[in-house]
């Protein structure tokens, strides 16, 4: 029984430091597919549903419908939702955005790449 517990205790911490670098893998695909005049202040990923929720903020909103492009010329990406957009009081826009992904994408082992 202490063999089964220990297994199982095992094969939990692989699945974390599984998702812990799935979400590594996920910082560097966004860092990759960021408009320059636009940074992100919240990011929260759902695996079950192949999503990431992002609220940010663009210099113009044209810089925020570009973002919304970037990540939508990528072939990972299944949709991108803008959910709300607004003029920020100290300038700027507002934004949040719902992406989903292709099924599997977060299953991947590899490092999801940029593309060009």
């Amino acid at each position: 029984i202490k063999i089964a517990a220990f297994c199982s205790q095992l094969i939990n911490l692989k699945n974390i430091l599984g998702s812990r670098a799935s979400a590594s893998s996920l910082f560097d695909w966004l860092e990759g597919h960021t408009e320059t005049n636009v940074f992100f202040s919240n990011l929260s990923f759902d695996l079950a549903q192949n999503r990431m929720l992002l609220s940010g903020t663009a210099k113009t909103s044209s810089d925020a419908g570009l973002e919304a492009r970037i990540l939508e010329q990528d072939p990972n990406v299944q949709n991108v939702l803008v959910g709300s957009m607004s003029g920020g009081a100290a300038g700027g826009w507002q934004f949040t955005m719902t992406v989903t992904f292709v099924p599997g994408f977060f299953e991947s082992p590899s490092t999801p790449q940029p593309t060009p």
